[in-house]
Formats: structure tokens, sequence, C-alpha cells
């Protein structure tokens, strides 16, 4: 063991919680060049919580299939070196009954138990120094109060879903060169990425399709995406600040970020996060509208999981039509703002499948310009040619979200749009569901853009309900 961990390294050990927050903690732990130690009693506290609930079970399985990998000769003695740097070793200690500083009467609580065990371990590795993670606070104060460093899993997993945007500083005299060069230049726009970097003098991190914006000290700014595989920066048309040629426009710098990869046929798979008001559902119904008609795409293929607010009415009456139509209605109302249905306060309403709405919306679905389904009918099919637009995708678990991204076929787009604060799926939470398991897993594809849409433009007041709601 000495051997393999070496004389000044840390051995961290991950419990539970640190797992259950993020079920590949030990990689991002290791990555330092520290053992990673996970305890067998540890593993069998998640597997024997896997049946109280689907949420533990979902988690189980993450967990599982992040440990898979490395299930190799040595694990469990001398551990195996992860992708990013580090050992993961599993140890398992079977404890007797010394207190080691611990209440005798308490060996049989979890959180004893779990520090009786680390005791253990450096009591035979007196060489290395034991570090507990964990998130339970209780945990950390008992390990300290026995000698043991422990810490806190510090990885906010939720900022970074919603931290999509960087701020790159331009120092002259460089940046100048390259605002001459974008004031210069014909659409497209594009800057080499050596002469980003080389005027930001930093170290930067980039995924491929990341949204950044190049400040300089005058204060003039450049709104980019990085082209990774292509070596640029594209920078990209202000649709907020330009003449409204459409009756939907981008109003903020981050919708103007969304709205430019969803017209982007190269970036196959979009998500955004993004709370009331934010866009989220009628840029992408924008986009699919205006590239149809661009002859880009065959059709609008909009996907919605029927998750209830509230009370459950229980099932409704009718045709498959009928009886999805309640959840049809956001829809119906984004239609009705982009074919300018609104300014009309006379039109005419016809009822369609139970709602009541204008001809013009009528007319596009009969034409079959805008197709909506239920996630529960999409089992087998393929969107060919196709924008696939996955709204409330918050309300998605991690395995039906795998069956709708592979639902694309050659030619489509797959948009996912939704809002961890509002999961109203018993099977989901606002870390657990598939629009989070999607972006964690496809971050870093060069097919792949994510953004957070941060400000609501639905109302003044809607802006500062969210703001007092999630204080």
């Amino acid at each position: 063991m000495d051997d393999a961990v070496g004389a000044k390294q840390q051995a961290l050990f991950a419990d539970e919680t640190v797992l259950r927050y993020h079920p590949k903690a030990f990689e991002r732990l290791g990555s330092k060049g520290s053992a990673v130690i996970i305890l067998n009693s540890t593993l069998r506290r998640i597997e024997s919580e896997a049946s109280l609930s689907s949420e533990n079970r979902v988690i189980a399985e993450k967990i599982s299939d992040a440990l898979v990998p490395y299930e190799k000769p040595g694990l469990i003695y001398s551990g195996v070196t992860m992708e990013h740097g580090g050992r993961l070793i599993l140890v398992n200690i079977q404890t007797k009954a010394e207190p080691y500083g611990l209440r005798k009467e308490s060996e049989t609580r979890r959180d004893d138990n779990l520090i009786q065990e680390i005791l253990c371990w450096q009591k035979k590795n007196t060489n290395f120094k034991a570090v507990l993670v964990t998130k339970n606070f209780y945990r950390r104060m008992l390990a300290r109060s026995c000698g043991i460093e422990a810490e806190d899993y510090q990885y906010d997993r939720i900022a970074s879903l919603y931290n999509t945007v960087v701020e790159l500083r331009l120092l002259s005299p460089k940046a100048d060169a390259i605002i001459q060069r974008v004031n210069e230049m014909r659409e497209p726009k594009i800057i080499p990425e050596d002469m980003v970097f080389e005027a930001t003098q930093n170290e930067i991190r980039l995924f491929p399709n990341h949204c950044c914006i190049l400040n300089h000290e005058s204060g003039y700014q450049i709104s980019a995406i990085y082209k990774k595989q292509q070596g640029v920066f594209a920078v990209t048309p202000r649709f907020f600040a330009s003449e409204k040629i459409r009756r939907v426009a981008p109003r903020n710098m981050h919708q103007d970020f969304f709205y430019q990869m969803l017209l982007e046929p190269e970036i196959r798979v979009v998500a955004a996060i993004g709370g009331a008001g934010s866009g989220k559902t009628l840029l992408p119904m924008q986009a699919g509208y205006e590239l149809f008609w661009q002859k880009k795409y065959c059709e609008l293929l909009v996907v919605r999981p029927m998750n209830e607010l509230g009370d459950v009415v229980g099932t409704l009456p009718g045709t498959k039509e009928r009886k999805i139509s309640p959840w049809k209605t956001p829809i119906f109302d984004a239609l009705v703002e982009i074919l300018g249905c609104d300014d009309d306060d006379e039109a005419d309403l016809f009822s369609y499948d139970g709602v009541s709405i204008p001809k013009p919306v009528i007319s596009v679905l009969d034409r079959g310009i805008v197709r909506i389904e239920p996630t529960s009918y999409l089992q087998g099919c393929t969107a060919r040619r196709a924008f696939m637009f996955v709204d409330e995708a918050q309300n998605t678990t991690s395995e039906v979200m795998e069956t709708l991204a592979t639902r694309i076929g050659k030619g489509s787009k797959l948009v996912i749009t939704g809002d961890i604060k509002q999961v109203r799926n018993p099977k989901a939470s606002s870390l657990i569901n598939g629009m989070v398991h999607l972006i964690e897993e496809f971050r870093g594809m060069d097919e792949f853009g994510h953004i957070a849409l941060i400000k609501s433009e639905r109302d003044e007041v809607v802006e500062k309900m969210l703001i007092r709601f999630h204080r």
C-alpha cells in the first residue's frame, strides 16, 4: 500500500455523501495526484439505500457506472490510475471494538463506524495523511475531534451548470489588433485562438462552443463562440442590438448566444437552463419555425413530459390528442406570439383538441410544420431532418433523456431546455434529472453547446419574484 500511494501523498476518503452529490467525485479529487480511497462499507451503504426510493436507485446506478471503468486487477490493494491523475483504491476494513478515542457504545452508529475504519487504516499506514472528504458537517466535526483532517467537497454542480459565459480581458497592444480585425472583416467574422490567448495572457480552459465575452480596456466588447476543433473564436451577430426583423428576437447577451447556437447547423445538440420568462421555450420555437421556412428542416418536433403541477387530475378522456392537449398550451402560446396573432384582439378563435386558438396557429399544426408529442410515444422513432425541441427537460429521468437524445437522425438538431428549480417529476431532482445528465455527459463534445439564461424578460415583477424566491 505504501509504495502505491506514496509517502507524502494525501489519502482522501470519499464517503457516500460525496458520491451521491457527484458520482464522479473520485476523479476530480484525484486530479491533483492524490490517492482516493473508497471504503467497502461506503459502497454497501449506497447499495442498501438504493431500495428506499427511485432517486436513490438512480444515484446508485450512476455511482456504479462511474466505477465500472476502474474495475481492474489491483483496485482493492494497490489501486488503479485514474484518467486525470491520482489513484483509486477500494479498501475493506474489519474493525474491532477498539475505541480509538470514540465512545464504545457508539460503535454501531454509522458516522462513528466510518471514523473507526479510517483510524484503523491510519494506524497501519503511518506514512500517509488520511483526510475525510464529506458533505456531512457532523462527520467533519467528529473526524477532527478524533485527530483526522476533514474537508467539505468543494464542487458546486449547480454553479457549473450556470457558469456558461466566460469573460476574457484583452490586454493592449494585441487587443487592438483583434478589434481592428473584427471591424474590418465581413460576416462571418472569426478570430484565431492564438490571437485571443496571447492577448489575455492567462491559461484558460474552454470547452467546444463555449460562449465568451472579450473585453477591451476601452469598454469595447466582442461576443464570440469558441470553435475548438477549428481553433477560432466565431464572433456572434448582435441579434438583440440590431433592427428587429423577427417578431421574436433575443433581448440580452445570453439569449443572443442561445439563438446563435440554435441557428448553427454544426452544433447538433443545444442545452439551455433558465427560469420563468428567460426565453427557453419561445426562442427555440422561433428558431425552429424560421429554419423550417429556410428549408433546413422538414418539421419542428416539440417533445414535452406530461408532469402535472400540484394536484393530479388523473387520466383525461378522449383521443391521444385530447389527452395531451393541456400540455400543448405553452407551445400554442409561443406560436401565437411568433405568428403575431396576439396583436389582433379581434382574431377569431377555433377549437383545436379542446383548446381555443387562432386560425393561423391551426394552419401551422395541420400542415405538419409543428408536431407536438409527449415523451411516452417516441420509443423506437427516428427524427429525420427535424428540429427536435425537448421542453421542460428537467422533468425527464436520465434513462428517458438517453432515449430522446438518440432519436435524432441524419440532418436533425436536438434542443433541450428546462429549469432545474422547477422539477415536478417524483423520480427526478434538481441535480438528478435527464437534462443535467445530458449536459454533464455531453460537455466537451464538438457538436454540443450549453448556455444558462439568467435573466427573465417576461416582466420586471417576474424578475423580482425570481430573485426573492431563490435568494
